[in-house]
């Protein structure tokens, strides 16, 4: 036994072991809209990720990644995942969903992952959306799908703050929005508190009725330090009508301030919270959503990072 560890630390000591780094949130939330008062996910939900970094040698790494998600208010799913075979519901109690999940190298080229990843227009989305494109934005751009299976994603190294990031599926008859011939790019700008980024994404085949769907978004944010400002949009397409979004954070120390609205079509939605950290990791809210047609919704959670 002893001869075992001593061998397994040499192993340690000289990086023959991948390192496999296990992060994640835990979150809940009380959630109310029309009367109704229930426990939900909160604003991201829980999270589990479990990555993995192989140094190759000659700054070459393997990298992969496996994401769980799930509902710590019930047990059940916390998002549908029809990608992986997942309902349009919630699962049964205590089932989770996995979602992010890819393999891949990266090196001075950049690097490539092969799997179950979020598009390229999703994280452009999320740079014009104060919120960051959370579970509770009511920002309606950035993507046909913000999870795209199947696929293949290449991204550039930096060229004086612009990264370029190509997504292609090689084959998905699960789901039709993300059927074969679905392809997205963005290039992201990024210079002290400048972050700009444009993106584009296409399904060539997307139902037996409708084909050749295209969506064009951008974001761009700026922190001034006392304020962040975020304003993006996306052009219009067969499967939505052209959104827009601006909005502003201001922190007080340990507190921040936001809001943010949005518009699609002729729904005007605004956002409204108060977020204070107790920790570094460890942060506690509170919300509204004001939505043209519909019931207000308020909210209050604590989401904790590890």
């Amino acid at each position: 036994m002893k001869k075992t560890l001593v061998a397994v630390a040499a192993l340690v000591a000289t990086g023959a072991f991948a390192q496999v780094t296990i992060t994640g949130v835990l979150e809940s939330a009380i959630l109310s809209q029309g009367g109704a008062t229930s426990v939900s996910n909160g604003t991201n939900g829980t999270e589990f990720q479990f990555g993995l970094s192989d140094d190759l040698g000659n700054g070459m790494k393997a990298i992969g990644s496996v994401a769980l998600l799930m509902n710590p208010a019930d047990g059940e799913t916390a998002y549908a995942n029809t990608a992986i075979g997942n309902a349009t519901t919630a699962g049964a109690p205590g089932s989770v969903s996995m979602y992010n999940s890819y393999i891949g190298l990266s090196g001075e080229f950049g690097s490539l992952k092969l799997g179950q990843q979020f598009s390229p227009t999703f994280f452009v989305s999320a740079v014009g959306d104060v919120a960051g494109r959370s579970g509770l934005s009511s920002y309606k751009a950035g993507g046909l799908t913000a999870q795209v299976a199947n696929s293949a994603t290449i991204t550039s190294p930096s060229f004086m703050g612009l990264v370029v990031q190509y997504q292609k599926v090689l084959n998905n008859s699960i789901t039709a929005i993300q059927g074969k011939g679905h392809s997205g790019y963005s290039l992201t700008y990024t210079n002290g508190g400048l972050t700009a980024a444009y993106g584009g994404e296409t399904n060539s085949v997307y139902s037996t009725t409708i084909s050749g769907i295209t969506e064009t978004v951008y974001g761009v944010s700026y922190n001034f330090g006392v304020a962040k400002v975020h304003a993006g949009g996306s052009g219009k397409n067969t499967a939505k009508a052209a959104a827009s979004a601006v909005g502003i954070s201001v922190p007080f120390g340990a507190v921040t301030l936001a809001v943010g609205t949005s518009k699609q079509s002729t729904t005007t939605a605004t956002d409204y919270a108060v977020s204070y950290g107790f920790s570094k990791r460890t942060l506690g809210y509170v919300g509204m959503n004001t939505t043209t047609g519909a019931s207000n919704i308020t909210v209050a959670g604590i989401r904790h990072n590890f």
